[in-house]
């Protein structure tokens, strides 16, 4: 595999997991991917949806991080701190590629297969922070690993690879699947595909057993796959859960019209919210040769989506929506909309697609 493809593999792969709040939460979550003797790890400080190709990751040499965890002056360190902070300083060594800094997760990483993902996923969450979780965890997958609670970093990696090497003694080979005890869950193998199987696969049956109905968040992988289908091109999906813009938009509240009334409404929202009956990507296609673009809000089986280049830009529209809705809403019909000629203009005004795609 060369770097151009562990890279797409890398961004892919953070923005199936990152654009769903059931499995990540702010910046929280890392993913890997190994290649020759590198790795490529999502970057602190950065959402997992924000990854692309030449953002939000860093590459390391994979077996320098090894060799952290085999440092006498780190193994040695008199209490947490000082042993993070040796840890840190050789981390930054490690840096192939890249300015910003690896992951505190990216010792962890490089004890793993190629591919890995880890993510916070509420519904395993309920497991791993129960009482009785030891009990209880090993229901969602058979043969998982399961690790203590230990600080994140390089104390858990230390203790992670001890727990490795215990496993390799009884199973011949290291785990796909490990439960941190009130943490997370990790998912690694050598075949990309299997990431987001198994991930789906234990998140699902977490689901089942606690009762939880997270359903509406897997919908968002739909969407953007939906998208990307009609369009070839890369957009996250973001599940809008916002109370006022729900009231508005289902209906609660009389809703005038659909037209763009202001510059910023038409350029951060589009022309208007596509409802699809079903997932057809042809209804993308007919809205973007209608309406000058693609689709920015899409209401499927209830919910409303907001499509966008990460995270933070869909909750950017998310707020300019609730603005001009809240407005529409108070004006009903003595709201005055734009011009048609003007909502063209917008639509081809550079200046406008310059500041809406500032990071």
């Amino acid at each position: 595999m060369n770097r151009e493809t562990a890279v797409n593999k890398l961004v892919t792969m953070s923005a199936g997991v990152g654009e769903r709040f059931d499995l990540v939460q702010a910046g929280g979550g890392n993913t890997s991917v190994k290649f020759g003797e590198s790795m490529l790890i999502k970057a602190s400080g950065y959402l997992l949806s924000e990854l692309h190709a030449n953002k939000g990751f860093t590459e390391v040499n994979t077996q320098d991080v090894l060799s952290i965890m085999e440092n006498q002056e780190v193994l040695n360190s008199g209490d947490k701190r000082s042993k993070d902070q040796s840890a840190s300083e050789l981390l930054k060594k490690t840096i192939v590629k890249g300015k910003d800094r690896p992951s505190i997760e990216t010792y962890l990483h490089a004890l793993l297969y190629t591919y890995t993902c880890h993510v916070h996923a509420i519904a395993v969450n309920v497991f791993t922070s129960h009482k009785l979780w030891e009990t209880i965890t090993p229901e969602l997958y058979p043969n998982a690993l399961l690790v203590p609670y230990e600080t994140p970093g390089i104390e858990l990696a230390l203790l992670l690879k001890k727990k490795l090497e215990e496993y390799k003694e009884s199973y011949g080979q290291i785990p796909k699947v490990i439960f941190l005890q009130n943490h997370g869950l990790i998912v690694s193998s050598d075949t990309y595909e299997e990431i987001a199987g198994i991930t789906n696969e234990i998140v699902t049956r977490a689901e089942q057993l606690s009762g939880l109905d997270l359903s509406r968040y897997h919908m968002v992988n739909r969407i953007s796959e939906l998208y990307r289908n009609a369009f070839k091109t890369h957009q996250i999906a973001y599940l809008s859960e916002d109370a006022i813009i729900q009231d508005i938009i289902t209906g609660k509240s009389e809703t005038p019209g659909v037209r763009p009334f202001s510059p910023d409404g038409f350029v951060f929202c589009g022309y208007k919210v596509l409802e699809l009956e079903n997932l057809d990507e042809k209804d993308l296609i007919r809205y973007k040769k209608e309406y000058q673009g693609p689709p920015t809000l899409i209401r499927f089986n209830g919910h409303l989506f907001i499509m966008a280049a990460d995270l933070k830009k869909a909750k950017m529209i998310e707020d300019v929506l609730k603005n001009n809705l809240l407005i529409a809403n108070h004006l009903k019909n003595d709201l005055f909309y734009l011009p048609e000629e003007e909502i063209n203009f917008l639509g081809n005004w550079e200046a406008e697609k310059y500041r809406q795609n500032l990071p």
